[in-house]
């Protein structure tokens, strides 16, 4: 996975300074959603293997992104504690989606393992939060809940 991060942060970086940020990240949460549930077809080592590099070229443009709405809403003085805010969110999202994963694994069906149940009902909830990252606002000018001052 940090191979793929690596070697796709800068092309997708670049991404993000030819189109808004919303637009990009929603791309590409929409991608991490599919990818999440086609994990519930995997059956051998090598297809893990595959989707873990798949996944981390999507996962590349996260910190980038949000370092692009941090720099376009904030400004200096207030960008550190903003950034610091972003990866202490991280642990609290860790905290609830292992509860979340932890409610899922308890169903059970007759066709699928518990496993892919997780892997299918989190791609799912991902796809739903791509439509929040489509509806913020792509920058500060198009913001409607600032003003002109702001």
């Amino acid at each position: 996975m940090k191979l793929a991060d690596t070697r796709f942060r800068f092309p997708l970086t670049f991404l993000l300074q030819r189109f808004h940020h919303d637009k990009a990240l929603g791309c590409m949460v929409v991608f991490w959603s599919v990818i999440a549930m086609l994990t519930a077809a995997i059956t051998s080592w090598q297809g893990m293997f595959i989707q873990r590099f798949f996944l981390g070229i999507v996962e590349s443009i996260v910190p980038p992104t949000f370092m692009c709405i941090v720099t376009g809403y904030y400004t200096q003085e207030e960008q550190t504690l903003r950034q610091s805010w972003w990866y202490s969110v991280t642990a609290g999202f860790v905290i609830i989606g292992d509860a979340l994963n932890y409610g899922f694994a308890q169903i059970s069906s007759e066709c699928l393992h518990r496993w892919q149940c997780l892997y299918l009902l989190t791609g799912a909830l991902t796809a739903l939060f791509s439509a929040f990252c489509f509806a913020s606002p792509g920058s500060a000018a198009s913001a409607r809940f600032l003003t002109v001052e702001q």
